[in-house]
């Protein structure tokens, strides 16, 4: 099942590629001939004849068409984008919260970031800032963060950017 999104793209790229057949059409038709060609008298057709106004009329009409589908896509990557940071606050939010109920962690400046890309097989990237005062504990942060970030995403990378400074736990004391 193709999502709103796809549809719209997919709706938007094919006005486009219309308004691109039917253009050049149009501008031909009205064009006439190259200087110094001869040109070959008009021969009278009994038929249908679509004026000027007729064409001017449905090139903006595909324009608007055009424009229309243009501001449907853009509004649908914008929600895309949206729920897509929302995703990432959420994330950020449970791994503070898992990093706030773990007793021994609890105490210590640690921040995590989360960046989720608008595609949705991207790999995501979570970014913990802070001081602890041991490894251990900097290899506590790593896994509580990667057990609650496996528990929402598929893809994802942990960015190291904690450092461990004995000074922080007689802070935190």
């Amino acid at each position: 099942m193709r999502s709103h999104h796809s549809t719209y793209v997919a709706l938007a790229t094919l006005v486009s590629l219309l308004l691109l057949a039917v253009f050049p059409a149009i501008v031909w038709a009205q064009a006439g001939s190259a200087p110094g060609v001869p040109v070959a008298a008009p021969v009278e057709n009994p038929g249908l004849s679509l004026s000027d106004d007729v064409y001017t009329m449905a090139l903006l009409i595909l324009a608007g068409i055009l424009v229309l589908g243009l501001g449907v896509a853009c509004l649908e990557l914008w929600d895309l984008q949206r729920k897509r940071d929302d995703e990432a606050v959420q994330l950020q939010a449970q791994i503070g919260d898992a990093l706030l109920r773990d007793r021994k962690l609890a105490r210590f400046p640690v921040a995590p970031t989360v960046h989720i890309p608008m595609r949705r097989r991207a790999t995501a990237t979570i970014e913990l800032h802070g001081q602890v005062p041991t490894t251990e504990l900097r290899q506590s942060v790593l896994r509580v963060a990667e057990q609650e970030a496996t528990r929402i995403l598929q893809a994802y990378r942990i960015q190291d950017h904690i450092t461990v400074e004995a000074t922080v736990g007689a802070q935190a004391a």
